[in-house]
């Protein structure tokens, strides 16, 4: 009864979801009866025996950066010095680590949490327990405040998730993640208790859930490119919502063409039927469109590096192109936009140039889903100008062979071009459109799931996948064959298009002033920095700048120029002490303070020549 009411008070003063529907208290029999029916036998043995076999094959996922020597980035060359001092210190990173995150699907009697901890040094431990009965069970057994107070002791966190839906596990760990650091993703454990089909789910996407935490971070060159590019752009095009600008055209068929393998499947349709539905190249498709003699209507840009204008240029100044209608981010080379007569510039969400020119243009419009492949920025442009009726070819998000993983008749297979040392693994195994399976990777996979939650959210557009890759939910697979043609005056849409495209009213704007607080945040983080007095103490006060900055709308500007850059400063961190011999950890700690010292005063120089 004391222990019970214990539990009820800790879930009340932590204001968990359980609080508006309490754990039951059952008597001395009632509760033998439930854990009698659920284990079958003694619930500490049972909890203690499946432990032991989770530990014989644990469920892990680690996560390291590689070395890169030719990066000028400031993440990267911190990357590279403490890659390169773990490793004389004895890294060995498929350890048992010396800290790490467990997820645990399940409560019940919650005996197996005792004995995992007792096993590893899991320093933050998520449970998801959508069960009111298993967590009355638990509640019965177990401490929660005792074992937050052991997580704290160790440096790190305890978590209640009350999901009962696979979308909201993982807002509650994205939630969290950007709560206490992204640091805990770095060694992570799965381990689930029972079996139900959401924890079914969740163990089966293992991977791809880690992975999701991990993706989309950015860093403070690219924001710093952007931000210059923006202003750039700001001076001669009008960057806009573009809120259905182009809705009078909204029934006529519209073809996404990505770069994907498949879509050498359906040149000869495209060809064939090329004015019956106005055509979208998404960033390298343009290459096999034009190799095939197809000008496509628009053409899709999210890059922002200068390297996008002269892997394409030649075909960007082709003659076909001059009546091409350029969609393009605010972050786009300026250069690049430049090239197009006609062109439609859009906002990028979560990105420093946007927010500072919707600051003082008082626009709004933002554009989100366009991350992280152009093919996104393709699907989230094209319907918000009002387009409705779209088909997706070459949109493959992975492929059947890795050494297949673009169309052959794209630059990717040109052995004059930078893109044919591309190299690409199958990381993931994933539901095919045509097929039972395709492989994908994280950055491939994570779009998918992007333009998946983008056609969930617009219910009124009609999404037809034609790609023989991924399959994509809440569009209808459907081969390009079997789809009729149209007859439509493509000649005279596309006139209409190419004057809305071709007016603009500039707002220029002046970026410098969004930098100072960046700079000031590194110079108070780099004196904290000093007086912590080991690693777990610096990750922790990384985490809490993360958390003001990405909470505080007045920080918003200094979020998108340091966050991306922390995480990987601090994932890197974690995934070294999680791995080094206790005895060395002063040393690794001592050479870090060094290390970081000067990689805030590159980070502080590169924002200076900013201001």
């Amino acid at each position: 009864m004391e222990l019970f009411n214990q539990n009820l008070e800790f879930l009340h003063s932590e204001n968990t979801l359980y609080s508006a529907a309490p754990p039951s208290l059952w008597n001395h029999q009632e509760l033998q009866h439930k854990i009698l029916s659920f284990y079958g036998e003694c619930a500490r043995s049972c909890c203690e025996k499946q432990v032991k076999l989770f530990l014989k094959h644990p469920q892990h996922l680690s996560m390291r950066f590689k070395t890169n020597n030719q990066s000028d980035y400031v993440h990267q060359i911190l990357i590279n010095k403490m890659n390169d001092k773990a490793n004389k210190l004895g890294l060995k990173p498929n350890s048992k680590p010396q800290r790490g995150t467990i997820v645990i699907l399940g409560l019940a009697a919650g005996y197996h949490i005792e004995a995992l901890m007792k096993s590893i040094n899991y320093s933050d431990i998520i449970i998801l327990e959508p069960s009111m009965d298993m967590l009355s069970m638990a509640s019965h057994h177990i401490s929660f405040e005792k074992l937050q107070a052991e997580c704290r002791n160790r440096g790190g966190s305890l978590h209640l998730i009350h999901s009962k839906r696979y979308e909201e596990f993982e807002r509650a760990l994205l939630s969290i993640t950007q709560k206490i650091g992204s640091h805990i993703v770095s060694d992570i454990s799965l381990y689930r208790h029972y079996s139900t089909p959401l924890f079914d789910h969740i163990y089966e996407n293992f991977k791809i859930w880690r992975n999701r935490l991990a993706s989309l971070w950015g860093f403070m060159e690219d924001e710093l490119v952007g931000l210059s590019h923006t202003e750039k752009n700001s001076i001669s095009h009008e960057i806009t919502g573009h809120n259905n600008a182009l809705s009078e055209f909204e029934d006529i068929p519209l073809v996404i063409v990505g770069n994907g393998p498949s879509l050498d499947n359906d040149i000869d349709y495209l060809i064939e039927n090329r004015n019956s539905f106005l055509i979208a190249s998404c960033g390298t498709s343009l290459n096999p469109l034009l190799n095939n003699n197809i000008t496509p209507d628009f053409h899709i840009e999210m890059e922002r590096l200068p390297c996008n204008l002269y892997i394409k240029e030649e075909q960007v100044r082709d003659p076909r192109m001059k009546d091409v209608v350029l969609v393009a981010l605010n972050t786009v080379y300026p250069k690049y936009v430049n090239l197009f007569d006609h062109r439609m510039l859009f906002p990028k969400a979560n990105d420093l140039g946007a927010h500072v020119y919707t600051q003082n243009t008082k626009q709004a419009g933002q554009l989100y889903n366009c991350n992280p492949t152009v093919t996104n920025m393709a699907l989230a442009s094209l319907t918000r100008m009002g387009f409705k009726n779209i088909v997706l070819v070459g949109c493959d998000y992975g492929y059947i062979d890795p050494t297949y993983h673009h169309s052959k008749h794209s630059a990717y297979f040109e052995d004059s071009s930078s893109l044919s040392q591309s190299v690409f693994s199958p990381e993931i195994e994933t539901k095919g459109n045509f097929r039972q399976s395709i492989y994908t990777d994280r950055i491939y996979n994570e779009s998918r799931l992007v333009q998946q939650s983008l056609i969930k959210s617009n219910k009124l557009v009609s999404v037809i996948n034609s790609s023989d890759g991924a399959y994509i939910e809440g569009t209808l697979s459907q081969r390009l064959s079997d789809i009729n043609p149209q007859k439509i005056n493509k000649a005279a849409i596309m006139c209409e298009i190419r004057k809305y495209a071709q007016h603009h009213a500039p707002s220029p704007i002046n970026a410098k002033n969004s930098i100072a607080q960046a700079t000031n945040i590194l110079f108070k983080l780099k004196q904290k920095i000093n007086q912590t007095e080991h690693a777990p103490q610096m990750l922790a006060l990384f985490a809490k700048e993360l958390s003001k900055i990405s909470y505080q709308p007045e920080y918003q500007a200094s979020h998108y120029l340091l966050s991306g850059t922390f995480k990987y400063v601090t994932t890197t961190v974690a995934s070294h002490i999680n791995h080094l011999p206790l005895e060395n950890q002063n040393e690794y700690f001592t050479y870090l303070k060094e290390v970081l010292m000067t990689s805030f005063d590159q980070a502080l120089e590169k924002l200076s020549k900013t201001q």
